[in-house]
């Protein structure tokens, strides 16, 4: 079988699109991603062929010139800013690579919007990969998109009437010129309404890639969506074997540090890093702080503080006393196996939903954006550094993983697809 991988957004949502395009290729299918240049070296890595639009250089000044993706207000509508200019070059990759062979089944992330016109366009089959289960709109649970709105979820009546206004008004009104542009150029009737609700969910199949335990199924969720799991790909197969890394040694030395990171994609988190910092500095904890970005970090960095641009999640965060994270899905579900309690001061889009979940689970704590201060950083994690009842909860939620093969999960339902 032939697959066209469409993923969209950071190294969180690319993430998964390369463990499971890679276990479609060892299954002995033939795998293409089109994804932006910046990830070309990471899909070579992972021994997959890449079709790439853009440069490196053209994601970076992306991130640089548009801080808003960060905020609460304005993400999702800064991040339909940013696409919108690259339609015709997707528009054209995804023709050309569907048509360069036997008829391949399309697998997007739920914001690819060409891909989903392409299937009706195009007659192919598609699958939407749900990295988060702020994509299913449900009236029955409504997700959180602002941490002040956490407890009208409780109230049923006020909560389907917010919801109603956030998918007519907002959300469906940010996405609506994305999706007519690409309708528009593949020839296809323009969408406008029921965007989130209905139209992002491929007909064909809808994967949701987190456990019913962590988002329990809704009522009012489309038939065809199925769950697995979190995919957990983070890189750590790609590793080459080679001598301790700095990062290694500096573990061995001391106590477990609190990792901080603010997300692969955030250039705009000075304050983030200066609050995390200063809290650890408070409470004489060693602190391990990943960006790709450390330009955000005050310097020089405190005598206990070290830095690392990436380190795969899965290699430290069982060495780590806690993390302290804007709410991102590929952190959390990493923290959550390796049994480390964590601390959520998120920045937007799905970020407000998985800090409440978390709370709720009995994880970790989470802090409201406009509340971060280094003090209040500080008390929350001495709170939580200092509870065994997290702790102990942590260790139950991490048993779940045992034995759960999500990406292969996810792979047999995307083999059985009909019309593959």
């Amino acid at each position: 079988m032939r697959f066209v991988l469409l993923p969209a957004g950071s190294l969180g949502d690319v993430h998964p699109f390369l463990g499971i395009g890679r276990e479609l290729q060892n299954r002995g299918h033939e795998v293409t991603v089109i994804t932006s240049g910046y990830n070309a070296d990471l899909v070579a890595r992972a021994g997959l062929q890449a079709v790439t639009i853009g440069t490196r250089e053209d994601y970076l000044k992306a991130l640089a010139d548009n801080p808003e993706i960060t905020q609460q207000e304005s993400g999702l509508s800064a991040l339909v800013k940013v696409w919108r200019p690259w339609c015709a070059e997707f528009v054209g990759l995804t023709k050309d690579t569907v048509a360069g062979g036997d008829s391949p089944i399309l697998i997007a992330h739920p914001l690819a919007f060409w891909a989903r016109v392409a299937r009706d366009a195009l007659n192919v089959p598609l699958v939407t990969l749900l990295i988060h289960q702020v994509f299913i709109w449900s009236v029955e649970a409504p997700p959180v998109v602002r941490l002040r709105w956490a407890g009208i979820r409780r109230r049923r009546r006020l909560a389907k009437r917010l919801y109603v206004g956030a998918v007519n008004f907002v959300l469906d009104r940010a996405l609506a010129p994305l999706a007519c542009d690409y309708c528009a150029a593949f020839g296809q009737p323009p969408v406008r309404k029921d965007i989130m609700r209905h139209w992002i969910h491929s007909p064909d199949l809808s994967i949701g890639l987190f456990p019913d335990w962590f988002a329990p199924p809704q009522s009012d969720w489309p038939d065809q969506i199925q769950l697995t799991g979190f995919p957990l790909f983070d890189e750590s197969e790609l590793q080459a074997e080679q001598e301790s890394t700095a990062w290694e040694q500096w573990l061995a030395e001391g106590d477990p540090p609190v990792v901080v990171m603010a997300g692969t994609a955030n250039r705009h988190a000075q304050m983030f890093f200066k609050a995390c910092i200063e809290a650890c500095e408070q409470l004489g904890r060693r602190v391990l702080i990943l960006t790709l970005f450390p330009e955000q970090l005050p310097a020089p960095l405190p005598p206990r503080a070290l830095h690392a641009d990436y380190i795969p999640l899965g290699a430290v965060l069982p060495r780590a006393a806690a993390v302290v994270h804007h709410g991102g899905v590929g952190t959390l579900s990493q923290a959550l196996r390796a049994g480390c309690p964590q601390l959520v001061l998120p920045f937007t889009n799905d970020q407000p939903e998985h800090a409440v979940r978390l709370a709720e689970l009995g994880v970790g704590f989470y802090i409201a954006p406009s509340e971060v201060t280094s003090g209040a950083v500080a008390a929350s994690l001495d709170k939580l550094l200092g509870s065994s009842g997290i702790r102990d909860t942590c260790r139950e939620v991490a048993k779940r993983f045992e034995g759960v093969d999500a990406i292969g999960q996810t792979c047999d339902l995307i083999e059985a697809l009909p019309g593959g």
